[in-house]
């Protein structure tokens, strides 16, 4: 459930609230779910993508070890770039 409709475009993002800015669709064609609802983090550019990813890896490890294993490695792969582009 969204808060702001999508024709806020060019509001203040942070005023706006939550927004249907994008559409998901999945790419393994498993028709489940059907009243999925998704949210969308920037992992290059969102300045709290970053720090939300590592609550979801500690999260998930136990249940999902090798989904924890892959997003700590691309975390990780991230924070080496912020680090460069802080410099």
């Amino acid at each position: 459930m969204t808060t702001n409709k999508p024709e806020a475009a060019g509001a203040d993002d942070t005023k706006r609230g939550l927004y249907d800015k994008f559409t998901v669709t999945r790419n393994d064609n498993k028709a489940r779910h059907n009243d999925c609802e998704y949210f969308v983090l920037d992992w290059r550019h969102d300045k709290h993508a970053l720090a939300a990813i590592a609550a979801y890896i500690k999260s998930c490890r136990k249940e999902y070890p090798a989904l924890a294993a892959d997003l700590l490695r691309k975390l990780e792969h991230y924070k080496t770039l912020r680090e460069m582009e802080d410099k």
